[in-house]
């Protein structure tokens, strides 16, 4: 079902170094004349679309004046090619000061919590926030410094694709650290994967759901959740640890602030499984992909031991209102009658808080599983479930690699679980 093989790795490395050498060389006057063929082709594009409407003669509506209004805007943004030129420092400059804005969130959360580990976090906000606010306010003037930045990380992604077609060809791992894409790109993976996998579902239905590399069992199990709609759209991850579903998220409902982006950090574990990859799929309508991590013996037991540091630093949640009152029926109230999951909170450290985009599901799991596995998953900066699931993928195309099974669950295939 992924198409993606070892040669689209090669092709895709070589263009992006291809691409960052040429951004570095040709530098300002190659982005300018790149820049001007583009709000030609827009013009002209535009004008096109106009003459073709105008053709089949109708009414004076809005959908006429929206197609002037381009044709106007396409024209001024060519005369003023200076302020079309600096859209996209801006949108570098606007991604990275957001960026300074979650590692500054998580700063404060971790002060709060008076938890240790706030210096990266101040110091990776001070970094993005300077780099973007230097750009914003003069990002014509610092256009060759943003080319060279975004000419280097090209080349550094290019050379992150060369080594997975290397690791994928020769079954041998080159490298203990890898380069993410963007998260504002990881963070939409998952549900572009579902996207493609509903679209051939509906061509083929005989289409396997089950896509195991090596018939064997695991002990350790990512899961990457993901829905159509709503905040389920940008995923969501869980470990299965022995068959014990482990998760952390914002489940409970009077602590929820803000849309749901912040509340009272919760874990809930559960041993029934099954019971709750159908509640995911029933209830929430999602997808579910299961990757299986094959373990060493001292990679076990520092999971298990990160698991029990972990569980030594909750407290169970009495008065989770969903077990005293059965007329409750939020989702922890019915996570909690499919599959008797315990729910715990934190004593103190920074988790004490879940943020949506800072201390969330993926940041707890990589916890316990990135120091366990740290010769082979090594993640920087912020991490979503689709940074995540870029490189379970990728890793489990490769043979020798610790990622030896893939599982897709869904509504198509409930009755197969």
């Amino acid at each position: 079902m992924d198409k993606f093989n070892k040669n689209s790795f090669l092709i895709i490395g070589l263009s992006l170094i291809i691409l960052g050498i040429i951004v570095l060389v040709g530098s300002v006057n190659l982005y300018i004349s790149v820049a001007n063929i583009v709000l030609i082709v827009m013009i002209l594009i535009t004008m096109k679309d106009l003459f073709g409407f105008l053709i089949k003669k109708p009414k004076l509506d809005f959908k006429l004046f929206l197609k002037i209004i381009n044709v106007i805007l396409a024209f001024f943004a060519f005369i003023f090619n200076e302020y079309a030129i600096a859209i996209v420092p801006i949108i570098f400059s606007i991604y990275a000061i957001g960026n300074a804005l979650i590692y500054f969130i998580n700063f404060i959360i971790i002060k709060i919590n008076k938890s240790k580990g706030w210096f990266r976090d101040f110091f990776n906000g001070i970094l993005y926030f300077t780099v973007g606010i230097t750009v914003l306010l003069r990002p014509i003037f610092h256009l060759k410094d943003f080319l060279t930045m975004l000419g280097i990380y090209c080349i550094l992604i290019g050379i992150t694709f060369i080594f997975d077609y290397l690791e994928v060809k020769h079954s041998k791992r080159f490298m203990k650290f890898r380069i993410s894409l963007p998260s504002i790109i990881d963070v939409f993976i998952p549900l572009s994967v579902l996207t493609r996998i509903n679209k051939t579902i509906n061509r083929d239905k005989k289409s396997s759901y089950t896509l195991n590399k090596k018939q064997e069992e695991t002990d350790l199990q990512i899961i990457i959740h993901v829905t159509e709609s709503g905040y389920g759209r940008l995923g969501h991850m869980d470990i299965c640890y022995k068959g014990e579903i482990l998760s952390f998220g914002n489940y409970d409902k009077d602590t929820r602030k803000f849309h749901e982006l912040f509340g009272s950090g919760v874990i809930f574990k559960t041993k029934n499984k099954k019971e709750y990859i159908k509640f995911s799929i029933e209830d929430q309508k999602k997808t579910l992909f299961v990757f299986g991590i094959k373990l060493s013996a001292r990679e076990d037991k520092k999971i298990r031991d990160n698991i029990d540091k972990l569980m030594n630093e909750l407290k169970p949640w009495d008065d989770a209102i969903f077990v005293k009152d059965k007329k409750q029926n939020d989702y922890s109230a019915r996570l909690y009658k499919a599959t008797k999951a315990d729910f715990y909170k934190f004593k103190k450290t920074k988790y004490k808080i879940y943020f949506i985009l800072g201390n969330n599901c993926v940041t707890l799991a990589n916890r316990i599983v990135n120091s366990a596995l740290s010769d082979s998953f090594k993640f920087y900066g912020i991490l979503t479930p689709g940074t995540y699931y870029d490189y379970l993928q990728r890793e489990y195309m490769k043979k020798n690699s610790k990622v030896v099974s893939k599982e897709i669950y869904s509504k198509n295939n409930i009755d197969k679980i």
